[in-house]
């Protein structure tokens, strides 16, 4: 459990009340069944591109004999200056075949001597239907720093179906991933809050960038209390001050290996961010008002009163949200009019309502579409903490309580989940 994750790790470390005085919180890297729980509320994930090719790194020694038609790329990861260089290869293989892929974990410039690595499958749609598949391998690379401090640091990498449009011109390019945190807990004006540091950019070096207002490392804070990184008024980048119930705080230092965290209180200012909503199942939604692109006025939950409802975050530019059109809209015509409702919440652009209701109606998308053409700015996603989309609940009508959330909302899981949820009901 969530709590049990966070036991012991790190220290309490308590803020007294003297401006100039700091605290160090000591740090653990967090435990692979933690992960899960810290990853999808937050947006912490960046994927960062590597594009492959068939000429050999200066740094590769020797390959599988094995291998038909490899594609090779690096990676610096770790400290500037003493970073290891990884290399990367694909052998695709044959038509519709998992690829090979393979990485040069202990940076030794051999890839016949790492663990091997098993690819997991992700099959998603485009919005015109058309199934692609990606494969996912997890390389964990052993670090040391130069306090002697060591970690395990795991990269998810990611290679794209061919047919994919990222991969246009004849290209081979993978994404690559964080898929490693600290975490601790932290004491602040008397209140106790478990803490994450996230290296977005994937560096390895939890210090991220050396110049500029953005670090790429943000430090996330369970304010709100329900187990979770909501991301919004619970993540700052480490290089911003951040105020904590009317206290302005900043980050004075962080090591590279991420195991340690200095805080002290600021002479800056910032506004208080409120923390998001408790959105997690079995928690009451939060009531709003509004009306649909047709007119149609929306008294959130009550209109919905008597059945089973999906609120859903979405925009019509994002990709990650057309890839789950033909779902949403297989989902509506299957169970419009057996207890099913669905209000969508668009952030699309301002000036952008008439493409926005076309979309909706090309795609036989559930009617019930509240636009409000103010992107991440929309009142009601401000409401409710959105971050990234497509998000989605889905709500007993008569309770006004969440009843499923997050991945079991998306793909093709949405079926499924929605089916169990109105048979319940029932």
């Amino acid at each position: 459990m969530f709590n049990a994750v966070f036991a012991c790790l790190g220290c309490l470390a308590l803020l007294s009340q003297a401006p100039n005085e700091s605290v160090t919180i000591r740090l653990r890297p967090a435990e692979i069944s933690a992960i899960p729980r810290i990853m999808p509320k937050v947006i912490v994930v960046r994927p960062q591109s590597l594009n492959l090719k068939s000429e050999y790194p200066d740094t590769l020694t020797k390959i599988p004999a094995t291998l038909k038609n490899p594609v090779f790329g690096t990676l610096k990861f770790g400290v500037a200056g003493s970073e290891k260089t990884i290399i990367v290869g694909v052998d695709e293989g044959e038509f519709n075949q998992p690829p090979r892929i393979l990485v040069d974990t202990n940076a030794n410039g051999n890839l016949t001597d790492d663990p091997p690595l098993t690819p997991y499958r992700t099959r998603y749609a485009r919005h015109d239907g058309v199934v692609l598949n990606e494969y996912t391998v997890a390389a964990s690379i052993p670090m040391e720093y130069e306090d002697g401090t060591k970690s395990l640091l795991t990269l998810n990498i990611r290679w794209l179906d061919p047919t994919d449009v990222r991969r246009s011109g004849n290209t081979h390019p993978i994404l690559y991933y964080a898929n490693y945190f600290t975490t601790g807990t932290m004491t602040l004006g008397g209140h106790t809050y478990r803490i994450a540091l996230s290296d977005t950019l994937a560096k390895g070096d939890f210090r991220g960038n050396p110049v500029g207002d953005a670090s790429g490392v943000l430090l996330l804070m369970d304010i709100n209390g329900n187990e979770a990184f909501d991301g919004k008024g619970e993540s700052i980048d480490i290089r911003q001050p951040f105020n904590i119930k009317g206290t302005t705080y900043e980050v004075v230092s962080v090591d590279a290996s991420g195991q340690s965290l200095t805080i002290a209180k600021s002479k800056k200012t910032a506004v208080e961010i409120a923390p998001p909503p408790d959105l997690r199942v079995g928690k009451p939604v939060v009531p709003f008002e509004g009306a649909t692109i047709d007119g149609k006025p929306i008294h959130f939950p009550q209109t919905y009163k008597g059945g089973v409802m999906l609120l859903y975050f979405w925009g019509s530019w994002c990709g990650d949200c057309q890839a789950e059109v033909p779902f949403v809209a297989n989902a509506w015509a299957k169970l419009k009019g057996k207890g099913l409702s669905v209000l969508g919440i668009s952030l699309d652009f301002p000036n952008s309502g008439k493409k926005f209701a076309d979309f909706v109606k090309k795609h036989q998308l559930p009617p019930d579409q509240i636009y409000a053409g103010k992107h991440w700015n929309a009142d009601i996603a401000v409401l409710y903490g959105v971050t990234s989309i497509p998000t989605a609940y889905l709500v007993d009508g008569d309770t006004g309580k969440v009843i499923a959330n997050g991945e079991d909302l998306m793909g093709e899981r949405l079926l499924p989940t929605l089916e169990k949820a109105l048979a319940n009901h029932k």
